[in-house]
């Protein structure tokens, strides 16, 4: 079965600048896909490809398919068959909400008389059929963009493109309109790729995730995977599934401050090392109990938990969050679940960290 999409080893520059290196990413129906990454990493750039805003230099882009953009081939946005919502929803201001909604339809021919089921239906789905003879400006901007959302889906495309589609919503509404999103996408099995800089909204929405970084694909995942086992230490970073810290392998062990694991790499490698350590792999416990010890230096209330920075004894600092703990100043121990530690070699190469006596069993084996 074809996928709803498929990019082949897409290339796209603006004079000097390579914005695009080599993109290959394929998705099957139903499912949602993040494009996740910083400003100027390529993600808004990918997805106007996708929906031919721009062409391509190189490669090819497949719906449905269909090729819809190749080297010499360039469908226009209209004939590819796809839904958008922009970021600042690109709402009609002269236009009702409905005459809003009913434009793309309008734009394919569909009689007036044919329009207006459709246009009832998607504005219905939206939790808007009280709100057609509106003026945009006058809703909020919840609202807005979901008519913005009603008019993507109203021609019932093969795939729907979001440009940051909550990033001028605050937090609650934000989260709120998430979960609609993803309802709605499921109960109508739409394909859609979105693209935003907000890892919480990426985790929220998608069922895979692809992180670009300076116009290459660097991960491409599910949201539990990317978080709990990132491929990279940057990918770590901009997710934040952790602390980051530089550390040494040598015959004695893994080197923390000034705590020393008794860890190794499985390939022998010994050297500097870039540490990441989940949250979830740090517990607190008595100073004298704990691998390593360091002191409270930040202590925040956020209902379920403490967020706390503790300091260790180089100075470093690391995060973790805890149900309790004491007061600032306070010296503290620090378990560590050895199993859930990720590190890199000094070229970025993934280790595979194995306690001391792992590494016996092999070498002698």
């Amino acid at each position: 079965m074809a996928h709803a999409l498929k990019i082949d080893r897409l290339h796209k520059r603006f004079g000097d600048t390579v914005a695009l290196d080599g993109i290959d990413l394929a998705l099957p129906r139903g499912q949602v896909l993040a494009l996740l990454g910083p400003s100027g990493c390529g993600k808004t750039t990918l997805l106007r490809c996708i929906a031919g805003l721009i062409e391509l230099d190189e490669g090819e882009v497949h719906l449905g398919g269909e090729c819809v953009a190749s080297r010499g081939r360039h469908l226009s946005p209209d004939d590819r068959r796809l839904g958008m919502v922009f970021q600042d929803y690109a709402l009609w201001p002269h236009m009702s909400v409905y005459q809003n909604v009913a434009f793309p339809l309008e734009m394919q021919g569909v009689k007036a008389n044919a329009r207006r089921p459709q246009v009832e239906w998607a504005l219905s789905l939206v939790g808007l059929a009280d709100y057609a003879d509106r003026a945009p400006g006058a809703l909020s901007g919840g609202q807005q963009q979901r008519v913005a959302l009603a008019r993507a889906i109203v021609a019932r495309p093969r795939l729907l493109l979001m440009d940051e589609p909550l990033s001028n919503l605050d937090k609650g509404l934000r989260e709120s309109l998430a979960l609609e999103i993803r309802s709605l996408i499921e109960e109508l099995n739409l394909t859609a790729v979105f693209v935003t800089h907000d890892q919480h909204e990426a985790f929220a929405l998608a069922d895979r995730v692809a992180v670009l970084q300076q116009g290459r694909l660097q991960q491409v995942d599910s949201p539990e995977a990317l978080f709990h086992t990132p491929a990279t230490p940057e990918i770590a970073d901009f997710v934040d599934a952790g602390t980051l810290l530089d550390a040494r392998l040598d015959a004695a062990g893994l080197a923390i401050a000034d705590a020393q694991l008794p860890m190794a790499s499985a390939c022998g490698y010994r050297g500097e090392v870039r540490l990441l350590l989940p949250r979830r792999a740090l517990r607190l416990c008595a100073p004298d109990a704990g691998l390593v010890r360091g002191r409270i230096t930040g202590r925040l209330f956020q209902g379920e938990h403490l967020a706390l920075q503790l300091t260790l004894a180089d100075g470093r600092s690391l995060k973790l969050h805890a149900p309790h703990a004491p007061e600032r100043g306070c010296q503290v121990g620090i378990d560590l679940d050895v199993a859930a530690l990720r590190a890199w070699d000094d070229r970025a190469r993934l280790l595979d960290l194995v306690p001391h006596a792992d590494v016996a069993a092999i070498a002698g084996g």
